[in-house]
């Protein structure tokens, strides 16, 4: 792609997430009000039998539905905003183009075909040669053992199953949006709904190393490490919340201590909730930037 192709593209990229981040926080007024709403209407003797509640507890429901894909909407264009940004800005660094296959890898609209996702970053040959195994190891399952989850694990990696001409499961490539977007970032998106980002210190690194404006330096880096303690948030209150080691929830021994981690969990999932808008953030700093970072780089 050339670089107006590109540098038109983040900024419609910039629009349309703005007008999700906008609609998630309509949906989210919406939703306050009628939970609200729900609280003061008077319930009569026999709550059973009550139409009002039932009415408004059912658009309460109705909202909830809305405003839940609203927010999925929103995490997978900023996801693609992101992205792209990123690739952008590294690909100035490292002195090549995107394609535009790459450009398109995140879009969470429509499939992709062969000879578009052989310009994805590869599946490893250790992930595909362990689906196939796990996909043929459930095939021959046998009642009374536990099914191995082939097909879950190949969708984690970017692969599903398919049935070749002669009837045989094989693992293919998976040309679906979910699919690209598990290739590209693996659990980062599974468990926290963002792309799989380069940390703070190896951006700044590789902009240093490019003699990027110093601006343009901090400003990037500022917007980076938001989203990693919002992320790290996000992970501390999971492992709070789940147990360290995934065996449940921790009981603390007594009624203060209790108190207080519910109030740290609470805490993280505050900061948690700035993992979202602190990307969309993060993909605005980048496309405002990579014409200067381009600049200076062609000097």
């Amino acid at each position: 792609m050339s670089d107006e192709q590109l540098d038109h593209t983040l900024q419609e990229l910039a629009a349309v997430v703005r007008q999700a981040l906008d609609d998630l926080a309509a949906a989210d007024r919406l939703l306050d009000d009628l939970s609200a709403r729900q609280e003061r209407t008077p319930v009569d003797r026999c709550p059973d039998i009550d139409p009002r509640m039932a009415l408004i507890s059912e658009q309460v429901l109705l909202v909830e539905e809305a405003r839940n894909r609203h927010e999925e909407i929103a995490c997978r264009l900023t996801a693609w905003w992101a992205d792209v940004a990123v690739c952008a800005v590294l690909g100035v660094i490292q002195g090549r183009s995107l394609t535009l296959a790459r450009v398109a890898a995140a879009n969470p609209y429509g499939e992709m075909g062969e000879e578009a996702l052989a310009f994805l970053p590869p599946i490893s040959d250790h992930d595909r040669q362990l689906a196939e195994l796990a996909i043929l190891m459930d095939d021959s399952w046998a009642p009374g053992l536990d099914p191995v989850g082939g097909v879950r694990f190949a969708s984690e990696v970017g692969l599903r199953a398919a049935f070749s001409p002669s009837g045989e499961r094989r693992v293919v490539e998976d040309g679906f949006p979910e699919g690209r977007r598990r290739r590209l970032w693996g659990q980062v998106w599974i468990r926290h709904q963002i792309p799989l980002l380069p940390s703070s210190a190896h951006i700044v690194r590789s902009l240093e190393a490019a003699v990027a404006p110093p601006a343009s330096i901090n400003a990037i880096r500022e917007a980076s490490e938001a989203v990693e303690v919002a992320l790290a948030a996000e992970i501390r209150a999971w492992a709070l919340e789940e147990g360290e080691e995934g065996e449940g929830p921790v009981m603390p021994e007594d009624e203060e201590s209790a108190s207080q981690r519910r109030a740290e969990i609470d805490a993280l999932w505050r900061q948690a909730r700035e993992l979202l808008p602190s990307v969309a953030s993060y993909s605005q700093v980048l496309t405002d930037h990579l014409g200067t970072i381009r600049d200076a780089r062609h000097r």
